[in-house]
């Protein structure tokens, strides 16, 4: 046995069967892909991926729902009259919603030029200080006049 050629038993699994690049006939033959691993690696054999059927499943459910809307309200209503309370706190949560922050009531002056600007963000900031706002609220303020402080100038 020479030292530079290693003899690879036939049968082995590692091994990948090996064709001719060319067809006796004059056609060319692809080289056969080894078995377990069918597309190149690092690439998918569907790029766009599965199809989402979540947005088809959301329509069906939304028709469906559409179509018994008032049977269902009445059956809720009856429910909450009933005594459920599950029902009860459903129906009020739609007839008067809890308030995320209550409105705020604060003059500030027209925005047209930099001390204008600067005069509306003392007053928020006095508002602060004297307790009639919350610093969220202020943050919130602070934020719409310099978003249109960069949005105008």
């Amino acid at each position: 046995m020479d030292q530079g050629v290693v003899e690879i038993p036939a049968g082995s699994p590692n091994v990948m069967e090996q064709r001719p690049l060319a067809d006796p006939h004059g056609g060319a033959v692809e080289p056969v892909r080894p078995p377990g691993r069918p597309w190149v690696k690092g690439q998918s054999g569907n790029p766009r991926g599965r199809p989402s059927r979540a947005r088809q499943a959301a329509i069906v459910a939304e028709a469906l729902i559409g179509r018994k809307t008032v049977p269902l309200t009445n059956t809720l209503i009856n429910l909450a009259l009933s005594g459920d309370r599950a029902a009860l706190r459903l129906c009020l949560d739609r007839i008067a919603p809890a308030r995320r922050e209550l409105p705020v009531d604060l003059d500030l002056p027209v925005v047209v030029k930099r001390a204008d600007l600067s005069a509306a963000l003392t007053t928020i900031a006095e508002a602060a200080a004297s307790g009639s706002l919350t610093t969220s609220q202020c943050e919130t303020l602070t934020r719409m006049l310099v978003a249109q402080w960069r949005a105008t100038w």
